[in-house]
């Protein structure tokens, strides 16, 4: 149909705590889906992963890019 792109973040707080990091890539790739209306899955689909830290945290961005497909 077209092409979507979505993205999620999640962080490691003190390198203990995992805050959203489990469900990145569902999300980045839900958030993607929405911007098509009907579209069912996500067909040709790259993702990519970015990193970035702070004093007391790492931070990990996952996205998702392809081309929203509807059911036949």
């Amino acid at each position: 149909v077209r092409e979507v792109e979505g993205s999620s973040t999640g962080l490691h707080l003190f390198n203990i705590f995992p805050i959203g990091l489990n469900q990145r890539f569902q999300v980045a790739y839900d958030r993607a889906l929405e911007q098509a209306p009907g579209a069912t899955r996500i067909a040709n689909a790259t993702i990519s992963e970015n990193w970035f830290w702070a004093c007391v945290l790492n931070g990990y961005t996952t996205t998702v890019r392809g081309t929203a497909v509807r059911p036949k």
